[in-house]
């Protein structure tokens, strides 16, 4: 073949580089010849007469050869971006042959529809193409046949400045057809370029009122009188939501099936008239405890209550109220308000659920008083939360103390993280021992939040209430969920006895999360350590290693990239002696105990 030129072959499953001419295929012939003075190479020394021709003859014959591998270049270049574009071909076949075998293509239209359910933004307009439904519809034609007959889907409606459209509402209820709304206007800048817009939108939702089941509301009062037309027309009206102080008055004195109301300020209430002894569950901000008391009052049937002292507000004791009895209260909580105000007026004989969050300044506290101390005497209380006011030793006291009112208690979260309040009397006071009677017997879920919690009482508190009970035959429950979080480490971690033994209960069946928080600068190591930790663990390689589980939360301050995991993937509990008191603490077969600077799980099951 004396012509070099080449051509790529016409057949796509034979590309090969051939020649222009005869069409044959093109060899690697064009090789690198041999050097006539390879001595010369790498010094300074000229070539003599003789080595001079020879190495003239072959700049003669190389260089051509340089001319027509360049001619050679665009040519296998050209072979080289018909195999990419195959190549990509082929990528997209199997995806889209994938995607036909895929499992979701197997899943009934039913679960589908509910995950579309799940995949919706309340908080977001409705009518954005980069959110459920709009976007689900335009994956393929099945999905879209499914959204467009899941009712759900369109009779769920989020209004706000952005894209307000009264053409989409109209659209939204065609598809909707005849199933209750949830309706969410959020629209509370009153300065928007597109008021009219979203008037018009609220005219059209209005026209559909009495379909409305729960509502949500965050706009400007200017536009409260937009819905003046619904009164009296919200028959299924369930759950209402007033966002913003407005001046709705008497719109929703007459709704026969109202049962939730939530309001995020108190000043929304004062004029407000709602059927407030037919609800059931409140959430609400009240200014003070004469407020609170005030509200309660007006709601007779209550089951669920939420109640926030607002910041701005003072602070005013309860004067010529009577007690108030609350007979259908399941669940209430109270967050800034100074409980004893509160519980000195109430009478609760099915209470089973308590949350109160109240930082006292000075005092004796308020756990420790007789109205909080009534209140457990009902004897049906099943979950107590206390949080923001556990700051000192002495509280533990006073958490024993009390506790002896609640035999029946189930769930105890007790949250103080910022102080050291847990001592080892109260840990005794929990830990069951045979013979003798414990505090709340039918314990099953314990959290405890302090800045120190001892490691050996807790250990021993721990095991008891799981094992004890099971050997010995005991009739009261087991602890089946425990969580401690510290922000500091005390001596915790160190003994592996009580690791091992936490370990046990956990391996039975235990679900146990222990977590150290550890405040910026009382905790650093550098990633020079860590390295040479890991240096100096010369049998990581001869012993199994263990598989690092259920760690839901490592922070990676100041090390190297990756080094930390590196670590805590191949440390074997052996090591735990010559790393005490540094970062590592300990590996186990499937839970990570360990120590550094800031959020850190050190054991989570």
């Amino acid at each position: 073949m004396n012509n070099t030129d080449t051509v790529i072959s016409d057949q796509p499953d034979n590309l090969q580089l051939r020649c222009k001419t005869c069409d044959t295929p093109v060899h690697s012939r064009k090789t690198i010849p041999p050097s006539p003075a390879p001595h010369l190479l790498r010094t300074i020394q000229a070539p003599n007469a003789t080595e001079a021709i020879h190495l003239r003859e072959a700049l003669r014959l190389a260089n051509p050869i340089v001319h027509q591998l360049d001619d050679d270049i665009p040519h296998v270049q050209m072979l080289l971006d018909e195999l990419r574009r195959k190549r990509e071909l082929l990528l997209k076949f199997i995806a889209e042959q994938n995607a036909i075998v895929a499992p979701i293509r197997r899943l009934p239209a039913e679960i589908l529809a509910e995950i579309f359910v799940l995949c919706m933004n309340y908080d977001i307009s409705s009518f954005d193409p980069m959110q459920s439904p709009l976007l689900v519809g335009r994956v393929c034609r099945g999905w879209r046949q499914v959204a467009l007959s899941t009712q759900k889907l369109w009779s769920s409606i989020t209004v706000t400045d952005y894209r307000s459209s009264s053409k989409m509402v109209k659209l939204w209820m065609s598809r909707a057809i005849s199933a209750p709304l949830t309706i969410h206007l959020n629209s509370a800048h009153h300065y928007s370029s597109n008021v009219g817009e979203i008037e018009s939108v609220i005219a059209v939702l209005v026209q559909y009122c009495d379909r409305w089941q729960h509502l949500d509301m965050n706009f400007y009062r200017t536009r409260a009188s937009c819905l003046s037309s619904i009164r009296h027309n919200l028959p299924l009206l369930e759950s209402l939501r007033i966002r913003s102080s407005t001046a709705f008055v008497n719109i929703f004195e007459v709704a026969p099936h109202l049962h939730t109301l939530s309001l995020d300020s108190w000043s929304s209430r004062i004029r407000l008239k709602v059927p407030w002894s037919q609800l059931t569950e409140l959430e609400t901000q009240v200014s003070c405890s004469t407020d609170g008391l005030y509200t309660l009052k007006l709601m007779p049937n209550l089951v669920k209550c939420t109640m926030h002292k607002s910041d701005n507000s003072g602070s005013v004791l309860p004067h010529n109220i009577s007690v108030i009895t609350l007979s259908h209260l399941r669940f209430f909580c109270i967050l800034g308000i100074r409980p004893d105000n509160i519980f000195n007026h109430l009478h609760l004989p099915t209470i089973s659920a308590l949350r109160i969050g109240y930082q006292e300044m000075s005092g004796m506290r308020w756990y420790s008083r007789q109205p909080f101390m009534s209140l457990l005497s009902s004897r049906t209380l099943r979950k107590l939360e206390i949080e923001d006011g556990l700051d000192e030793y002495q509280d533990s006291t006073h958490i024993g103390h009390f506790l002896q009112a609640t035999p029946a208690l189930e769930e105890l979260h007790l949250r103080g993280l910022n102080y050291p309040w847990v001592t080892d009397d109260l840990l005794h006071l929990l830990t069951r021992c045979a013979n003798t009677d414990v505090l709340v017997p039918a314990l099953e879920t314990l959290e405890i939040s302090s800045e120190l919690i001892p490691c050996g009482p807790s250990t021993s508190m721990i095991e008891s209430r799981w094992r004890i009970a099971k050997e010995d035959g005991y009739g009261g429950a087991r602890l089946k969920r425990l969580q401690f979080q510290m922000s500091g480490s005390n001596n915790w971690l160190v003994d592996v006895e009580n690791l091992n033994r936490l370990r046990k209960c956990r391996q039975e069946g235990m679900v146990i999360s222990i977590t150290v928080s550890e405040p910026k600068g009382r905790a650093h190591l550098s990633g020079i350590w860590m390295t040479h930790a890991i240096a100096q663990a010369p049998y990581m390689s001869e012993y199994p290693c263990f598989p690092v589980l259920n760690v839901t939360e490592v922070q990676q301050h100041n090390l190297e990239d990756g080094l930390l995991s590196k670590l805590v993937k191949y440390l074997h509990v052996q090591m735990i002696e010559e790393l005490r008191g540094e970062v590592l603490r300990g590996v186990f077969e499937d839970e990570v105990f360990c120590f550094f600077s800031y959020n850190t799980v050190v054991i989570t099951g």
